[in-house]
């Protein structure tokens, strides 16, 4: 179903300003603040023996101002592991449904392993748990249809294992990973860690890469000097703006909106996704582009809700406004 036409109120004229510029939409940018490709880095069995993601990979992390997925199994975590799944919600790292046991469900034990563990884990953390990541790389395609009736957004799936996925492909039940170690399908792991992201970067992809703990007794831990090495050069290409570095559902959401909203159009002063379905819009902030065949203004600004949304000019006459496209925006320019 279509979003309805915008009323009077929402079709505002464009003000003398604006229309000076003569504003006209060029398009939305695939990924966040016109980024090449999306990365998501996913830890799994937190609380187990991965230990060294809470002793070295989340300062490391942290330090560099990036954020991945921790995905936890119920019970694997005590009370201290609880106390810091908790804290590190509250930074905007995301706590991944794991399962209860660390178990591969089948349809007996879904409700336990997939529905129940989801809902003890955002008891426990206070987060919104919406990606499940089965301790089985391939699970049976039943159990993925479960887990997203029963409250996830999106599911890991392992059926092409190495790959990476285009915003517009992307599929919530068939998102791909490459797991470090033996495995990887990108090479030994001296290098398979920047051969993956690579083909991100060259695809204007999204790649997550699903890995253990950080020199510790998991299974097939990451060394510490190529663990940090690699975050060295994720917090570069961030800085630098090639790269859009987040947990899985933030991209998995962006991608979904990116795909699901169309074009958008410019009535007047108000900025609107109208070919938008709003029962399938998912809360993301899209890149779109404006661009100015009048006069250049000094500033273009938008609005949403009497707010001030980010925008930044590429270059005179070409503009990038972060957009929460469920709304509708309001833009003016200055002179």
């Amino acid at each position: 179903m279509n979003s309805p036409e915008p009323t009077t109120a929402q079709t505002l004229q464009p003000t003398p300003a604006l229309e000076r510029a003569r504003v006209r939409v060029e398009g939305v940018e695939p990924w966040r603040d016109g980024a090449r490709a999306a990365y998501s880095l996913l830890h799994e069995d937190l609380c187990d023996s991965s230990t060294g993601t809470l002793r070295i990979a989340v300062p490391a992390l942290r330090t560099r101002g990036l954020r991945a997925g921790l995905a936890a199994t119920v019970t694997l975590c005590s009370d201290s592991g609880w106390v810091a799944l908790r804290t590190l919600a509250m930074e905007g790292f995301e706590i991944v449904n794991h399962g209860w046991w660390h178990q591969d469900p089948t349809l007996e034990t879904a409700n336990q392993e997939v529905d129940e563990s989801r809902k003890e884990l955002q008891r426990r953390t206070g987060a919104n748990i919406g990606f499940y990541a089965c301790p089985q790389p391939t699970p049976d395609p039943d159990i993925l249809r479960f887990a997203l009736q029963h409250g996830h957004l999106g599911v890991r799936n392992g059926t092409r294992l190495g790959a990476v996925v285009l915003p517009a492909e992307v599929d919530p039940a068939n998102i791909p990973f490459d797991p470090f170690g033996s495995n990887s399908l990108h090479g030994p792991m001296e290098t398979q860690l920047d051969t993956f992201l690579n083909a991100a970067m060259d695809q204007g992809a999204w790649a997550m890469r699903c890995l253990r703990g950080v020199s510790d007794t998991s299974w097939e831990p990451i060394a510490e000097n190529l663990y940090v090495r690699h975050l060295d050069r994720l917090a570069k290409l961030v800085r630098t703006g090639e790269l859009w570095v987040a947990p899985p559902s933030e991209i998995l959401r962006h991608a979904l909106a990116y795909r699901m909203v169309g074009a958008p159009v410019l009535h007047g002063s108000v900025l609107r996704f109208p070919l938008a379905d709003p029962a399938r819009r998912h809360r993301a902030h899209l890149s779109v582009l404006l661009r100015c065949e009048g006069q250049v203004p000094a500033k273009l600004v938008g609005e949403q809700h009497g707010a001030t949304i980010p925008s930044v000019q590429l270059k005179p006459g070409l503009w990038r406004l972060q957009v929460e496209q469920r709304e509708s925006t309001v833009v003016d320019a200055f002179f």
